[in-house]
């Protein structure tokens, strides 16, 4: 497990997150707009394979079929979700 800071425009909010470095990306944001949408109280509208999730200090679009692990990610990284 990591803990990242993910920040979601769309809210205006950055959220703290333990997630598993070894599961899919598309799986991760499945869970984590899950968790937002939860928290928030509202629903997720639009195409859900729409959403990038993005590394700041690298400023690069992460790729859904892989891990955070092989996109390099680490505790304490920065990631935003579009």
């Amino acid at each position: 497990m990591i803990l990242v800071d993910i920040y979601v425009p769309s809210v205006s909010q950055t959220y703290d997150f333990s997630l598993d470095e070894y599961s899919r990306i598309e799986i991760v944001m499945e869970e984590i707009t899950a968790m937002i949408c939860q928290k928030e109280q509202c629903e997720l509208t639009g195409n859900p394979s729409e959403l990038m999730l993005c590394a700041v200090d690298g400023k690069r679009v992460l790729s859904r079929s892989l891990t955070l692990h092989d996109e390099g990610m680490t505790t304490g990284n920065k990631l935003i979700l579009v």
